[in-house]
């Protein structure tokens, strides 16, 4: 039987860490998606090829295409023909031959984006990864898990605004606006976003029954007991360094906490070529001429290694905002604390 663990979301809520620090060296796991990062991290780079993945062009191409089949919403070309079920079955096709040509038959497939409704179609994005699954089951006997990673939606949508700046501001304005849009009892389509049950609803109607609820509080306050619950629901086991513990990711003030406002002096520069070579990939002769050209990729390297996030400021969020948040959203955080069998409540989660 082979064994797929799904792990898509939240962001920021210490899915790097867990992409890098964890999946990446479990030795009975294959990483069918991130941490692709390792491909433009020179430090990282040789212990990548050398020690987890022996075939680079395959898992490079399933990548190519696992952005093709969940496209960012920024990049996203909607004034030409998208045929999905055409990249669907291409995608589908390079899981099957991965797993099939892997000597291992346990995989993850993580990828924080994919369950993203903010910057990504993340409902769509669910129902097509269902689909993927469901079709891959007709070709092998397949067991699902799910790893949903959460953190208190304040702290969440905070996080999200600061290291995100850049474009939350472009689309909401400000911070007051970004949160509420997402707490205004008039606008349950933005509230949802954040509803950690309805979200775990949908992942065990699609998926799976088996969910690991990782709450990002957790790894924060008692990191061994969060580990230990990672092992136990994969069967596995490994180690982290003290000094790999995750950075603290906002600091407390007298009126509540503040986040690092996070921008570079590139971003404008890497979004325009993003999407200049987005829709010159919708081409073959393009995709063609990508492929062969190591100027290119060296262009597109060196932009990402320019793309360095420096502060730029910081935002507060005050008592009254958090307690505002942590009301609208305490019912379904208390919900799923029940049925998942985590006391959120001793998180601050309500």
């Amino acid at each position: 039987m082979i064994e797929i663990v799904l792990h898509g979301g939240y962001q920021r809520c210490a899915t790097t860490f867990l992409q890098e620090k964890v999946f990446f060296q479990l030795k009975e796991y294959e990483c069918l998606s991130k941490p692709h990062d390792f491909y433009f991290n020179k430090n990282s780079k040789n212990i990548f090829l050398e020690n987890k993945q022996t075939n680079t062009g395959q898992n490079y191409e399933l990548m190519q295409l696992q952005n093709e089949v969940f496209p960012r919403k920024y990049s996203f070309q909607n004034n030409l023909p998208f045929n999905l079920d055409y990249r669907m079955k291409k995608y589908k096709n390079c899981l099957v031959k991965a797993i099939k040509k892997s000597d291992k038959k346990k995989f993850i497939l993580s990828d924080e984006t994919i369950f993203d409704r903010i910057n990504y179609f993340g409902d769509t994005n669910l129902l097509v990864l269902a689909e993927i699954i469901n079709s891959i089951k007709n070709e092998m006997d397949l067991k699902i898990k799910v790893i949903l990673t959460i953190r208190n939606q304040i702290d969440l949508m905070s996080s999200i605004y600061s290291f995100d700046h850049y474009r939350q501001k472009k689309n909401f304005k400000s911070l007051d606006n970004f949160l509420e849009k997402f707490t205004s009892p008039d606008n349950y389509e933005y509230g949802e976003i954040f509803n950690f049950y309805d979200q775990y609803k949908k992942l065990r109607f699609f998926f799976s029954e088996e969910i690991l609820i990782l709450p990002l509080e957790q790894l924060e306050k008692t990191p061994q007991v969060y580990f230990n619950r990672i092992k136990n629901f994969l069967n596995t086991e490994f180690k982290i360094s003290e000094n790999k513990s995750v950075k603290k990711l906002s600091t407390i003030t007298k009126k509540g906490r503040s986040f690092a406002l996070r921008e570079n002096k590139f971003q404008r520069t890497f979004e325009f070529f993003s999407k200049i070579h987005s829709f010159l990939n919708l081409f073959d002769f393009y995709k063609k001429f990508y492929q062969d050209s190591k100027q290119l990729k060296r262009f597109k390297n060196s932009l990402r290694e320019k793309m360095k996030f420096t502060k730029t400021g910081e935002i507060e969020i005050d008592y009254f905002k958090q307690k505002k948040v942590k009301s609208f959203y305490s019912e379904s955080n208390k919900a799923i604390s029940k049925e998942s069998g985590i006391d959120l409540g001793s998180l601050g989660y309500f």
